[in-house]
């Protein structure tokens, strides 16, 4: 079935882009964690923010692009459910990933749109306060307002500490479901294979039931998420 290679791609480019996503996420908590080092140096902190949002406009880009991606993979399973054999027992688990994929592909997109994500909103928010901070600075006014400048930057950094966080565990999510989408779709090859050459239902729920991906049908996924791994120490 045509689909069914279509789908293992599609899994395959989504994987490259959410590891992609994971890799900026985590560049935006390293230059979070300098940011709030630099605070006693209004210039260096300009320019961590500065920094901060040149890597979110490529975070948004490549969630625009996940979001593409994910999208052909819902398509795709939709298709190749349509044109299944009956009494398959993994269809109704793949159409569970499908549904758990689009619903952490809406939260991706609520934290890292680039017109309207939650992150986008706190940085901008942070590099204009941090500019108004400088101006205050600039004109010798040490007062009450300077102070108050600093508390909403403490409160807008861990803001964005607490979303940099949701994002990561959704993408985390989205590499886990995209994977079991990918692990179900060599299952179902292999029951449309069993039914083709009639060795019965029975005999090819079994052959299912028993069925492991080898390292080999994992393709790329271990060494994404050991790469992964390695990014989150």
């Amino acid at each position: 079935m045509d689909e069914l290679n279509k789908l293992t791609k599609a899994s395959k480019d989504a994987i490259i882009s959410l590891a992609a996503e994971f890799k900026f996420a985590r560049e935006l908590a390293d230059l979070l964690k300098k940011l709030e080092k630099d605070q006693g140096h209004v210039k260096q902190a300009i320019r961590d923010a500065n920094k901060m949002l040149h890597v979110y406009k490529w975070l948004a880009r490549t969630e625009r692009k996940t979001a593409r991606r994910e999208g052909r993979i819902r398509q795709l399973t939709s298709e190749v459910l349509e044109k299944l054999p009956p009494g398959g027992g993994e269809y109704p688990l793949l159409e569970k990933m499908t549904k758990k994929l689009s619903i952490a592909d809406k939260h991706l997109q609520k934290l890292a749109s680039y017109y309207t994500g939650a992150l986008g909103k706190d940085i901008r928010e942070i590099e204009k306060e941090e500019e108004l901070l400088r101006s205050l600075l600039t004109k010798g006014k040490h007062s009450k307002e300077a102070e108050a400048l600093r508390t909403r930057l403490t409160a807008e950094m861990r803001r964005l500490d607490a979303d940099l966080n949701e994002l990561l565990k959704w993408i985390n999510s989205n590499i886990i479901t995209v994977e079991g989408i990918e692990r179900s779709n060599i299952v179902t090859v292999d029951v449309i294979e069993s039914w083709a050459r009639g060795l019965g239902k029975k005999r090819a729920l079994e052959r299912k039931a028993s069925q492991r991906p080898t390292e080999e049908q994992k393709g790329p996924y271990h060494w994404w998420t050991s790469m992964i791994e390695r990014w989150k120490k």
